[in-house]
């Protein structure tokens, strides 16, 4: 484990993932969230689609880099 903030944790593996405890139940089917941190954003998702994801939303932050 790389980081355990209780009710959040990131796995020490070549690809960080996180996991966060939520109260809430699951209304429906589990999901998970990505953030893509590739150059080639169009190419990223392709290769995610390609896979069986599915992209529900997309959004940006200003001047992240």
């Amino acid at each position: 484990m790389a980081a355990d903030y209780d009710a959040f944790v990131m796995s020490d593996t070549t690809a960080m993932l996180g996991f966060q405890l939520v109260a809430d139940p699951t209304p429906s089917k589990n999901r998970l969230h990505f953030d893509g941190g590739r150059a080639d954003r169009e190419a990223l998702v392709a290769r995610l689609q390609q896979l069986g994801a599915a992209e529900h939303e997309t959004r940006s932050v200003p001047d992240l880099t």
